[in-house]
Order: structure tokens, then sequence, then C-alpha cells
């Protein structure tokens, strides 16, 4: 790459691998590049979304249910009122929490207990 003209920084590369079972996990290959280790990470960002190193995305769900929350706490003064009925409140998460959560979702493989979690988090902010 540097001969044409694209700088590496050789501080901040790092890789990421993901392993099939917990055994080939732990026995990780050292990298090297031009004569330099390369740090081996557990998990980064990319494209916006979490990548752990065991194929897990309970950092990513997390993540989603904080920005769920964070959307209920923008509307929460509109929809806590008395005057505001029931199918507006409900409308309001449909519109405006339940996008919140599930945005970048598609592109993340999750299991039940994950999903059930998303759900029960839905469920406390309708409440």
């Amino acid at each position: 790459m540097e001969e044409r003209g694209l700088r590496v920084s050789r501080e901040k590369t790092e890789y990421l691998r993901v392993a099939v079972n917990a055994e080939e996990q732990r026995e990780g290959a050292a990298m090297l590049s031009q004569g330099e280790m390369v740090r081996r990470v557990e998990e980064f960002k990319y494209l916006g979304l979490t990548v752990q190193a065991d194929g897990g995305s309970e950092k990513e769900v997390a993540k989603r249910i904080r920005a769920g929350w964070g959307a209920w706490k923008m509307i929460t003064g509109l929809t806590c009122g008395r005057r505001v009925p029931e199918m507006v409140n409900g409308r309001m998460c449909k519109t405006m929490e339940r996008p919140a959560m599930m945005f970048g979702m598609e592109a993340v493989a999750v299991n039940r207990k994950q999903e059930e979690k998303m759900q029960e988090a839905e469920t406390k902010m309708l409440r």
C-alpha cells in the first residue's frame, strides 16, 4: 500500500479473529506487519456495528436498547400527560422508540434470549 501512496498507522492497526469455538479463540497466532506486532482485539466497530470475536451480538443489542431508551426520554414529556390517550402513546412508541431500537439490527444475528430482552425493554417503555 505504501508503494501506492497510502500510509498505514502501525500504532492504530489492530486485528480481530472470529473463532468458531473457545479453544480456537484462545490459540490465536501473533500477527506481524513489517516486523512489528499487531495488537489483537476482542471487539471493534465496523460501519457502526460492534463486531465481537466470539461472534456474539450482546453489545450491539445493549446499544440498541439504550437507543430505544434515549428515544423514550425525548418523548416522555409528551406521552406522560393525563390528557394524552393510550392509543396516541402506542403510536408514538411505534414511530419513535421501536425504530430507534431496530435501526441497523437487520445485519445482526440475535438469539431468542436477546430478542426477549429487547421485547422486555419495549414493554417497560410502554408502561
